[in-house]
């Protein structure tokens, strides 16, 4: 069956299918939200008895235009039953909203977070729809597994990272390969903690470095070394010779 837009009726089919299929849950009124917010965003797919089997919620993003982010959706929530997986539900109800953050919003790109674990998710934004790694979020979720923030960006992403090993653990473990030079012009490692600790401590070095600097100079200088400070001990020493 094709993909259509979502109408308020579809709403709870939708929570009943993430119920069914994620840990990440949420209200009503979050689904409420999105559909008053940003209805051309959420999609359905639906069997042939007319039940929703699969769905996408996003948004864009509300804090975009602020420190000159450019506007972008965000995937909310993207999940497909069981029984309707590996039929290209997922990659159509995610292409439908691609296409409206695009041509509806003039969105320039969008973000999503998967588990570091979730072999099939990843591999369905990565290698099927072209989405890319650029940054761990570190204990995301509500158990404290880590998240991947994945970004498809529209015209093209020279930057990103793409995952060769998938974590075994909630910590990240896995293994990514960045591209040899990012926009700053620094040089990336496959394992993002390394490279990740490595800017860490430079930042911490500069830190401290400035640090030194500004407690060459006294913040708070002592008493006598203010004007009035030596005119009261210079009043001091007189009373004592008289």
């Amino acid at each position: 069956m094709p993909v259509r837009r979502a109408r308020m009726s579809d709403l709870l089919s939708m929570q009943n299918c993430n119920l069914n299929c994620l840990p990440e849950n949420y209200q009503m009124k979050y689904y409420i939200y999105h559909a008053f917010c940003w209805p051309q965003l959420l999609h359905v797919h639906e069997d042939f008895n007319g039940k929703t089997d699969g769905y996408v919620l996003a948004k864009m993003e509300e804090d975009a235009g602020q420190d000159d982010s450019p506007e972008h959706g965000h995937i909310t929530s993207l999940s497909v039953l069981r029984s309707a997986r590996k039929l290209g539900v997922a990659s159509q109800v995610m292409m439908k909203a691609k296409d409206n953050v695009q041509s509806i919003f003039d969105g320039k790109f969008i973000v999503l977070h998967v588990r570091i674990t979730n072999e099939a998710a990843i591999h369905l934004y990565q290698e099927t729809l072209g989405f890319k790694v650029h940054m761990i979020d570190e204990a995301y979720y509500g158990d404290d597994e880590d998240a991947y923030e994945m970004k498809l960006i529209f015209d093209h992403d020279p930057y990103g990272a793409t995952v060769k090993q998938i974590s075994k653990n909630p910590r990240h473990d896995g293994i990514l390969e960045w591209p040899e030079i990012n926009p700053e012009g620094k040089l990336k490692y496959n394992d993002y903690y390394i490279n990740m600790k490595k800017e860490e401590a430079e930042r911490a070095a500069t830190a401290t470095s400035n640090n030194t600097d500004t407690n060459s100079t006294p913040l708070v200088t002592s008493d006598l070394q203010t004007p009035s400070g030596q005119n009261r001990s210079k009043n001091r020493k007189k009373k004592k010779k008289k």
